[in-house]
């Protein structure tokens, strides 16, 4: 009778996995592609305008940039990676690099007054409905 043996630590052991990440000892998974790193994007609407809230984790206000151009919002930065030469990776999960996130402006939207916020890892863009576009109410009169 054989019995065949497996190992619960095989994802840890060099022998199944051929591709590493440099440092001594510890594998990169080879059978998970590398990751490209795009943020997460709300866009939600009120009466008076339209907000795009991006997600962007890790992001310096230094390495943000918003652009509108030709009803076209951009949003692009980068986001470093914590890694550094004394410690071995074992598993990265998080992407980093340069993101760049574009989004077609509506007709309505007044682009002199759009204006961003960046605060904890959270941006929103403000973008404000010309003053011809918001609903009104009329009142009506009956004779």
């Amino acid at each position: 009778m054989s019995a065949i043996a497996t190992n619960p630590y095989r994802k840890l052991s060099r022998e199944n996995e051929p591709r590493t990440n440099g440092n001594v000892g510890w594998p990169v998974e080879a059978s998970e592609p590398a990751a490209v790193w795009t943020p997460a994007v709300d866009i939600y609407e009120t009466v008076s305008e339209i907000v795009v809230r991006a997600e962007l984790p890790g992001v310096t206000k230094e390495s943000l940039q918003v652009q509108v151009e030709n009803n076209l919002l951009t949003v692009t930065g980068s986001r470093n990676s914590e890694n550094n030469e004394a410690r071995a990776v074992l598993r990265l999960e998080r992407p980093w690099g340069n993101f760049s996130r574009r989004f077609t402006l509506p007709g309505n939207i007044d682009q002199g007054k759009i204006r961003s916020e960046f605060n904890q890892g959270i941006l929103r863009v403000f973008l404000p409905k010309r003053e011809e576009a918001k609903p009104r109410q009329i009142e009506v009169t009956i004779s």
